[in-house]
């Protein structure tokens, strides 16, 4: 890794501990410096602003999960297994940094303009690119016979991200530990397999 690389990565790490730990209006690049110990001209050499160091921490993050759900997508194993690991990702993600998430969104909700333009369109990108990556997994499902017919991959991906983000965020609020995520999963194939005589196939049922 270049140095100019290993210093970035270095600010970004210590800006994460602290926008987990606090409020984003609470942080000052000041408080970024003594954590990352580098002087803050440092920092303004990397990133234009606390913000642009916050986006840049998120776009890390996502890319984090974007080769997560891609590896997870091609391992060897059956339809039913490859999905469970990829759902396992995502939770795991988002349980280990809602609080970068959280921090944008509350930017993002009082960005004006010509940033906030551009910010909704990076976000849009971002997510386009993860469900395109999940779909994947559809796509071993579709191509193996046992989902639905004329349900796109894409489609089924983005149904089940979405019961994955309001089943993370219930979790973390303590209010669905009656449901594990293989019983979420195990209810969205019950949608979502091809049935014969409204019975799943057998490795759903494992």
């Amino acid at each position: 890794m270049r140095k100019t690389e290993a210093k970035r990565r270095q600010i970004m790490s210590a800006a994460e501990s602290l926008f987990a730990a606090q409020r984003y209006d609470e942080i000052t690049m000041d408080a970024v410096a003594r954590t990352a110990a580098v002087g803050k001209g440092t920092i303004y050499r990397y990133f234009a602003s606390k913000e642009a160091l916050l986006l840049a921490i998120v776009e890390s993050a996502r890319e984090d999960l974007l080769q997560a759900v891609l590896e997870a997508s091609q391992e060897p194993g059956d339809f039913h297994c490859a999905l469970l690991t990829t759902c396992r990702r995502i939770v795991t993600f988002h349980e280990q940094r809602h609080h970068i998430l959280q921090q944008v969104f509350l930017i993002g909700k009082r960005l004006a303009g010509k940033n906030k333009g551009e910010f909704h369109q990076r976000w849009h990108e971002d997510y386009r690119r993860l469900l395109r990556a999940f779909a994947q997994v559809f796509e071993r499902g579709i191509a193996a016979g046992v989902m639905r017919e004329g349900v796109k991959a894409e489609t089924l991906a983005g149904i089940l991200l979405n019961q994955l983000y309001g089943w993370g965020a219930m979790r973390m609020h303590g209010r669905n530990s009656d449901l594990s995520l293989e019983g979420l999963v195990e209810l969205f194939c019950l949608g979502a397999y091809r049935r014969a005589n409204n019975e799943l196939p057998e490795q759903a049922q494992s």
